[in-house]
């Protein structure tokens, strides 16, 4: 992305309600599935951007690290947040990250549908052997390629998921999936009707085009919107999983053992 891209995230990611939705709904899934006692193990993020999602993870892990290829997102990061560690890294090439000592969680979130990454199944691979057997990986990716418009291409989205598919990717990298549903089903409907609009003007978005549609809305909006999600997520934690979404979010785990049986949600 632009470094105007990247300053703009750093600066909106800890009120915007996409954020603030997020970071909820990743909470509740590692409350609800981490068997490791909290402040103990380590954590990393992958694509971490600007750094935002680190103070998440250092509610549950001792030992929090963010990678990023792009070294204008870490900059910002390690200004924004001097507690975490932050290094430079490349998805395409995880080999190393794992070499001596595994992880206990991982995070990979809206970066498998960039267009730099050369493989979305060898990441997933990569990803998968980074973590100690029974070590999870939270996954959230923008869905359906009929939502695809020109913000897309601002932010250099090469492809969006479906997420049965992105499942049974998950499946053949050797995970187990443990939740997953769809997410902000309440926008798909007004980023559909935005994507036939890009496709029938044809033109090609603007940086500061990008940089407004992240602009945090009016405060009693942007909290109508946070309380909003919070009803997506009691829903899908307690019906079942949303039947559609703007994203999708998933959460998997490595098998403590290669006949470990996958248990959907």
């Amino acid at each position: 992305m632009q470094t105007l891209v990247y300053a703009h995230f750093a600066k909106v990611e800890g009120e915007h309600w996409w954020f603030v939705a997020r970071r909820r709904f990743l909470r509740g899934l590692f409350e609800r599935h981490l068997h490791l006692p909290r402040g103990e193990g380590r954590a990393l993020d992958i694509g971490c951007g600007t750094g935002g999602t680190l103070p998440l993870l250092s509610e549950f892990f001792a030992k929090c690290t963010g990678i990023d290829f792009a070294p204008e997102a870490l900059a910002l990061a390690r200004e924004n947040w001097p507690g975490f560690t932050f290094e430079l890294a490349d998805v395409n090439r995880l080999e190393g990250l794992g070499s001596t000592e595994k992880w206990d969680g991982v995070t990979c979130l809206s970066v498998l549908y960039h267009r730099f990454v050369e493989n979305v199944d060898g990441s997933l691979r990569g990803i998968h052997n980074l973590l100690k057997p029974g070590g999870l990986a939270a996954f959230n990716e923008p869905a359906f390629s009929i939502l695809r418009r020109e913000h897309d291409q601002q932010v250099y989205g090469a492809r969006r998921f479906r997420r049965d598919k992105f499942e049974a990717s998950l499946r053949a990298a050797g995970f187990e999936i443990v939740e997953s549903s769809y997410f902000n089903l309440w926008a798909f409907l007004p980023s559909l009707v935005l994507a036939l609009v890009d496709r029938c003007r044809g033109a090609r978005a603007e940086a500061s085009t990008c940089v407004q549609e992240l602009n945090v809305p009016f405060q009693w909006l942007n909290q109508l919107l946070v309380g909003w999600m919070r009803v997506e997520q009691w829903w899908a934690e307690r019906v079942f999983s949303l039947p559609l979404g703007v994203s999708i979010i998933i959460l998997a785990r490595r098998p403590l053992s290669p006949a470990t049986t996958d248990k959907p949600r």
